[in-house]
């Protein structure tokens, strides 16, 4: 039997946008057939240097979502992912960050410059 699991998440169209809030929406491409994928794992960490493998589960959405929202931490959040099915799991994807998310108690808002 062999195995086919492509995993080409968070590349330009997946990127993790962001709102002032906090709350973003993470999106991928699923490029397997239909069905193939029975769950994707979505990990996360909010420290750089700290090894993927390490990384703590975030969640688990269905496999034939290819969407979540997600509420993040103030500052920097990297994510990645991995797809399964019965055959088992992908590596884990490339990972993308969120861009600095202020806290609302951090007294600064951005305005367009004259």
């Amino acid at each position: 039997m062999k195995r086919i699991l492509a995993l080409l998440m968070f590349a330009a169209a997946a990127m993790a946008q962001s709102a002032p809030n906090g709350n973003i929406t993470l999106s991928w491409t699923d490029q397997n057939p239909p069905g193939a994928v029975q769950s994707f794992q979505i990990y996360s960490t909010t420290n750089a240097a700290l090894p993927i493998a390490s990384w703590p589960l975030l969640k688990s959405v269905p496999g034939n979502v290819t969407s979540t929202n997600l509420t993040v931490a103030p500052g920097v959040n990297f994510f990645a992912a991995k797809a399964s099915n019965f055959w088992g799991q992908t590596d884990f994807s490339v990972a993308v960050s969120t861009p600095v998310v202020l806290s609302g108690q951090a007294g600064l808002s951005v305005v367009k410059a004259p």
